[in-house]
């Protein structure tokens, strides 16, 4: 669907473009730092889950949104919107 694949961000702006959402109106759940990389770099808020496998990556710097606590229990949609909200 896109030339690049993550970390460039051109498959969130492919998937934003052909939902008519702006990145303000989105919120993507990633884990990984690549992954992460390119949802910071299109803009959208994100929040990153570490696994065994990710846990020592090197989350992008970015004022965006990461919530990446250890024992976080279970997040609610209702977390998840004040998050965005900011």
């Amino acid at each position: 669907m896109v030339p690049a694949k993550k970390p460039a961000p051109d498959i969130y702006r492919w998937v934003l473009r052909h939902l008519g959402l702006a990145p303000g109106e989105a919120l993507a759940l990633e884990d990984s730092a690549p992954a992460a990389a390119a949802a910071v770099a299109a803009g959208l808020a994100t929040v990153v889950t570490r696994s065994r496998c990710t846990r020592d990556d090197v989350l992008p710097a970015s004022a965006l949104l990461r919530a990446d606590l250890p024992g976080l229990g279970d997040v609610t949609l209702v977390q998840l919107r004040a998050w965005h909200a900011g």
